[in-house]
């Protein structure tokens, strides 16, 4: 979803003339943010082709880490199920909306800019959901060990600068358009440092 967002604002004529009308100045994405979700989408292939590659593997390490996973397993996964159906009807019910935008213009209230909105409301979902899990786990074992923090602190980084970025437009164009007509990478900027800061906490304060 976010990477639809991104891409179809710089390259969609309507989308851009969509964006300036509502928010009275030209669209806010940059080079870089369409780079950031091609590269997340080449990221995320990648550990799908892995999951699928290394889920029957016969290591000893993978049977011991199954076998410990215990009954909390089974909770987490029948959770993502629900996470991913949820998500997945949302996402295809925005895509027929955005058909029906697109072909009958004035049959619904709806934009397509409002359509590329409701699709970014599914990633903020995902990235809740993406990391709650962890927090849970780490609390559980009141333990961060064997867990890489260095990802968290990379992604705290990236964060801090996506909002550093925001601000830097709205001083740049003097208004603050930047913010209020990309609520999706304020809300996620925000999002994951608020769960960066947690997994921080509880790495070098709470469970060192």
């Amino acid at each position: 979803p976010r990477t639809r967002f991104i891409s179809q604002q710089p390259l969609t004529q309507l989308i851009q003339d969509e964006y300036t009308k509502r928010n009275k100045a030209p669209v806010a994405v940059h080079i870089n943010d369409v780079l950031f979700a091609l590269h997340a989408v080449a990221a995320i292939s990648i550990t799908l082709v892995q999951m699928a590659l290394y889920r029957h593997s016969s290591n000893p390490r993978n049977s011991r880490s199954r076998s410990t996973s215990g009954s909390d397993s089974g909770k987490c996964g029948y959770l993502r199920t629900v996470v991913a159906v949820f998500v997945g009807v949302f996402v295809l019910a925005v895509c027929v909306l955005g058909g029906l935008v697109g072909l009958a213009p004035g049959l619904l209230a709806l934009t397509m800019l409002d359509v590329l909105y409701l699709l970014s409301a599914a990633k903020l979902a995902i990235t809740i959901f993406k990391y709650l899990p962890q927090v849970h786990e780490n609390y559980r074992r009141q333990s961060t060990q064997g867990w890489n923090i260095w990802n968290v602190l990379l992604d705290l980084g990236g964060g801090t600068l996506s909002i550093a970025q925001l601000l830097l437009d709205c001083v740049r164009n003097k208004e603050w358009a930047p913010l209020t007509g990309n609520p999706v990478k304020l809300l996620l900027g925000n999002i994951s440092i608020f769960f960066d800061v947690v997994f921080v906490l509880q790495h070098y304060c709470l469970y060192p």
